[in-house]
């Protein structure tokens, strides 16, 4: 037989036999490489919560009125039309709005303590973070900013929260 792929086929079902058997062959992790992965898995854990938790406290009747200045879509992003909102809260959003914030603070604690205990480098910038979106949402409730600004500038934050995270987590 002169078919040239035939040797081919061998060799992926060789490389398909051997590859489980090589990982199964890897050292075990060491322990300090369980204690980096299981930090990893509670921050990503409690992130996560802190993210749901927000958004069920948006979702809360009483604050129906923020919803469609603030709420996200199911993909997590803005639709064109809040990013072009340029109209500034009412009354009663503004006064909304300090009660939101107030209320996600409840949200915040947990990740806050997870960070302290498993990073405390992560925990200053999440503090940081926090503290400037605090200033921002005062911003939008004291009327200085519209529902537009706003988002670009929460945005801006999480991207440049996100580069700070990056940073940290390569040194």
């Amino acid at each position: 037989m002169n078919n040239p792929t035939f040797p081919l086929r061998h060799a992926w079902a060789l490389i398909l036999l051997v590859l489980p058997i090589l990982a199964r062959c890897s050292p075990p992790p060491t322990p300090v490489q369980r204690d980096v992965a299981s930090s990893n898995a509670n921050i990503q854990a409690a992130a996560a919560q802190f993210a749901a938790c927000k958004r069920s406290v948006l979702a809360r009747p009483e604050f129906a009125p923020l919803q469609p200045h603030m709420m996200p879509d199911a993909t997590g992003q803005f639709s064109m039309a809040q990013m072009t909102n340029r109209t500034r809260p009412n009354a009663q959003e503004a006064t909304l709005l300090v009660s939101w914030y107030d209320a996600t603070n409840g949200c915040a604690r947990p990740l806050m303590t997870t960070l302290q205990s498993e990073r405390p480098d992560l925990a200053v910038i999440a503090g940081n973070l926090r503290a400037a979106e605090s200033r921002l949402t005062a911003r939008l409730a004291e009327r200085r900013i519209t529902w537009a600004e706003y988002i670009r500038q929460l945005r801006r934050i999480d991207s440049e929260g996100n580069a700070q995270i990056a940073a940290a987590n390569q040194r």
